[in-house]
């Protein structure tokens, strides 16, 4: 009897540490998909920025863009660098959980 649940316990300790492993996995593959997601997040913000900037130039050199305009896009573009910022912020998170 006692031998029996002393295999018992073995194996159920192995099953356990199996489980552990294979979850470990799982949580290292989705911190990965976070980390491109991030870094995607990041880039996408950045090109906005720079076509934003580029319609203000652009604006302003054909007078087309009212003051309200530019201060608009301004707004915009301070929005999109607070959203890189944050995303810079979890992107170290997720780095450090790595």
């Amino acid at each position: 009897m006692k031998d029996a649940e002393k295999q018992a316990k073995k194996e159920n300790k192995k099953a356990q540490k199996q489980e552990k492993a294979a979850k470990k996995i799982e949580e290292g593959v989705k911190l990965q998909k976070d980390i491109e997601s991030k870094n995607q997040d990041i880039e996408k913000y950045e090109s906005q920025i720079l076509k934003l900037n580029d319609k203000i130039e652009k604006g302003k050199a054909n007078g087309k863009l009212s003051p309200v305009d530019i201060e608009k896009i301004n707004n915009k573009v301070q929005k999109l660098n607070a959203k890189i910022t944050k995303s810079e912020e979890k992107l170290a998170k997720f780095l450090k959980k790595q």
